[in-house]
């Protein structure tokens, strides 16, 4: 993500988090099509951590990153759930606990954030064979 777009973010975190929040439309209807059950997900983008809270609420490993720390903060909030889960990243910078296996990716709402790598450093990250993808 640019510097001026984090900056929006920062800047107007709690009208994002609301709005994000309130969304009645999402792809959790989705995740037991694309995810086996218990399975490892990423959350790339996750936001007010409404869908992550979901994934985990279904019993998904879910780790997630977000770029913007005033959003983690409101996530962690008013999702306790999401405590030791939700770190502040973007690629292609992942930590550690990032590159290693996962059985799904979670990318709502935030490609068009992204640089136009962000595939190809997914895949040199993250991506293994018969992985799921919801963008």
């Amino acid at each position: 993500m640019d510097k001026k777009t984090l900056d929006y973010y920062k800047n107007n975190a709690i009208e994002i988090f609301q709005r994000y929040e309130n969304a009645t439309e999402g792809v959790a209807r989705f995740f037991r099509m694309a995810f086996p059950p218990k399975s490892k997900v990423l959350d790339i983008g996750a936001g007010s951590g409404r869908d992550m809270g979901k994934l985990v609420a279904q019993g998904y490993d879910a780790l997630g990153i977000e770029p913007c720390q005033e959003l983690i903060e409101l996530a962690l909030k008013h999702h306790p759930e999401l405590s030791g889960k939700l770190f502040q990243g973007s690629l292609p910078d992942l930590d550690e606990k990032f590159n290693g296996k996962f059985d799904g990716i979670l990318c709502s709402a935030a490609l068009m954030l992204t640089e136009s790598t962000f595939f190809e450093e997914l895949q040199v990250k993250v991506l293994f064979p018969k992985l799921s993808v919801i963008l």
